[in-house]
């Protein structure tokens, strides 16, 4: 556990330069499917693989959506 956060599936490594991100987020379990939905992730980063600093832009889907609905609704409006 990250920070103590639950952010714990499928985490993802990418390297810039000499700086590593990890994404990551986790996932909940769909009613009467075998099978997880991920609405949340979340970014950290390093430059010493020591140290993990947590990026201040977590990305959620759901807020994602609805800032595109507001795009679409001002765009309808005009």
């Amino acid at each position: 556990m990250l920070y103590g956060i639950s952010f714990e599936a499928n985490y993802v490594a990418l390297v810039y330069k000499i700086t590593v991100f990890l994404y990551t987020g986790y996932d909940v379990a769909l009613r009467r499917k075998a099978s997880y939905i991920m609405h949340e992730w979340l970014c950290f980063y390093s430059t010493d693989m020591v140290i993990l600093k947590m990026h201040l832009s977590p990305l959620n889907v759901k807020h994602l959506l609805r800032q595109k609905m507001i795009k679409v609704l001002k765009a309808l409006a005009v």
